[in-house]
């Protein structure tokens, strides 16, 4: 009786424990094949309905290259992935590559896929390259002059001259708020990828790339990390580092999605408030004693400071100006228009703009050697 008894406990505790093993086997595949999976699922903002998605380079303009890894193929991958991602969390969203394949496709038809198909925002992808190794990190760009980022215009748009915005263009990037959305996401991506473990962030930045001036929606180019630097190209080369950068630049969107709508309804009366920048310094008193001999000093006017996003009519004073720069200071939005390389061009040109209804227009130090 008490063997009996044994041998039906020894049978019954196997069968447990096989359950158990089994159901815990069962639970981790499970588990590994979801992290694949987008679980996310959620509302467009009103209005929202196409992204285009930019690889850049292809077909025989590689890009940057370290040995057999090269730019084209690393800025595609992570393009598909991050275009994936979004398209299981919005299947309502339409998804635009400006190329799929291996393939060239001119500046031209990149700003052309993104403008006719009236994507409500552009996202370009690259990859970094120095000849500093110890150089890392990520970058992400939106439109705005910086003499320091020349150098990067020229290696990702090489053929292109910068020229001058297109009013058409310029005027709608300032009625659909194009500006503040752009700086708003660029610093959504650069905080995310700050969170990704070994990744270094170097920030939001300005340049003139043409994919930036020439589309009119929001648009950011991003430099996913240096291929120069080892441990970046390590994380870019791999298939696990470019599901981790498409996936920071995925969180990134979600985050910005989600505050769209109420960028989309904050705003505030069209009213001048000065204060000091940060990196910036104005110039209140207009007198040549201002101005240490021998420096070499460049100049803006700042125009216009607004909290949260401003509604602007470009039937307004708006429509006459060509050449406007925003820098955002916490929740605060800074026009500067023009550089100017001596003080008296920028005082002749701050005072046009005081008498086209710009009051309270002055001029600031963009920068000093």
């Amino acid at each position: 009786m008490n063997t009996n008894f044994f041998k039906t406990f020894l049978v019954l505790a196997f069968i447990c424990f096989y359950n158990i093993s089994f159901s815990n086997d069962s639970s981790i595949a499970i588990n590994e094949h979801n992290e694949d999976l987008v679980s996310f699922s959620g509302h467009l903002p009103n209005g929202f309905s196409t992204i285009v998605i930019d690889p850049g380079h292809g077909g025989n303009d590689e890009g940057c290259k370290v040995n057999n890894i090269v730019e084209k193929q690393i800025s595609l991958a992570i393009a598909k992935e991050l275009g994936r991602k979004l398209q299981d969390s919005y299947p309502s969203l339409q998804i635009i590559y400006t190329r799929e394949h291996d393939q060239y496709v001119s500046l031209q038809d990149r700003i052309a896929t993104a403008n006719q198909n009236q994507a409500d925002l552009f996202i370009s992808i690259h990859c970094n390259y120095v000849n500093e190794k110890y150089v890392s990190g990520s970058e992400t760009y939106v439109l705005g002059d910086d003499s320091s980022s020349a150098q990067l215009v020229e290696k990702e748009e090489s053929g292109y001259v910068a020229q001058e915005f297109i009013n058409s263009i310029q005027f709608k990037k300032l009625e659909n708020h194009a500006y503040i959305k752009s700086l708003d996401l660029a610093s959504k991506i650069e905080d995310s990828f700050a969170g990704l473990r070994g990744m270094k962030s170097r920030g939001v930045r300005h340049g003139s790339f043409r994919v930036l001036q020439m589309t009119s929606m929001p648009s950011v180019l991003i430099e996913a990390g240096f291929l120069s630097n080892t441990r970046d190209l390590n994380r870019l080369k791999s298939k696990k580092g470019q599901k981790a950068i498409a996936q920071s630049i995925y969180d990134a969107c979600i985050n910005y999605f989600s505050e769209l709508n109420t960028i989309e309804q904050e705003s505030t009366p069209e009213t001048v408030v000065k204060y000091d920048p940060p990196t910036i310094q104005p110039i209140y008193s207009l007198t040549p004693h201002n101005i240490a001999p021998g420096s070499k000093k460049t100049y803006q006017i700042q125009i216009a400071e607004f909290q949260n996003a401003p509604i602007i009519s470009t039937d307004t004073k708006w429509s006459q100006l060509k050449e406007v720069e925003i820098v955002q200071h916490e929740d605060r939005y800074i026009y500067l228009y023009g550089t100017f390389n001596d003080l008296a061009s920028a005082v002749e040109k701050q005072e046009e703009l005081d008498a086209q209804g710009f009051k309270g227009a002055f001029v600031i130090v963009k920068s000093e050697e």
